[in-house]
């Protein structure tokens, strides 16, 4: 076992004491001192019988004005979740006014990128209907009555039955019998 030594105690012992002794200069110098104020009468003019009779006007009232003052705090949070209601409302509502504006924009983009495609479409199915009343009307095995009558004016040394069976091969399409009568022709 260890002996302790007496310099580190004493140096210790000393430090303790500077530091026990500035505490008590710094409480004596902050110590509360007396209060030095002419007396006077506190309350105002008001005698003892009639200081009662307030707190007891005030005690009696209390009930009704905490009930007052509750009514008037819960309107004034109704009030502000209505304003806060209101503004929700008013910002979903241009939100939505925006996504419409985006979307009629979206959409006639749409309708100018589009519109020759269906134009296109449109004027194919025109001609494809105005090529069948043209050549006349079609029969239940699909050749044109027009369009065999045509054929048979051009190639008048063909038969019309031949001209109709063709016809059926090509499935009505007048462009391919007539080509394909003009290859024969032309070998």
């Amino acid at each position: 076992m260890m002996n302790p030594d007496p310099d580190k105690r004493s140096a210790i012992l000393q430090k303790a004491q500077e530091e026990e002794q500035k505490l008590d200069a710094y409480r004596n110098a902050n110590r509360m001192t007396t209060i030095k104020e002419p007396p006077r009468t506190l309350g105002g003019n008001v005698s003892i019988a009639e200081a009662r009779q307030k707190l007891f006007q005030e005690h009696l009232h209390a009930p009704a004005r905490r009930q007052a003052e509750k009514e008037s705090l819960k309107l004034k949070q109704k009030e502000e979740e209505e304003k806060g209601y209101e503004e929700k409302k008013m910002k979903a509502r241009q939100q939505s006014e925006k996504n419409e504006e985006t979307r009629q924009a979206r959409d006639r983009e749409q309708a100018a990128r589009l519109d020759p495609e269906r134009r296109r479409v449109n004027e194919r199915f025109l001609q494809k209907q105005q090529n069948v009343a043209t050549r006349g009307s079609v029969r239940k095995d699909g050749t044109a009555d027009g369009a065999v009558d045509t054929v048979c004016e051009l190639q008048p040394h063909r038969s019309r039955d031949e001209i109709e069976k063709l016809f059926v091969l090509m499935d009505g399409n007048f462009d391919m019998v007539m080509e394909l009568l003009m290859e024969e022709q032309g070998q």
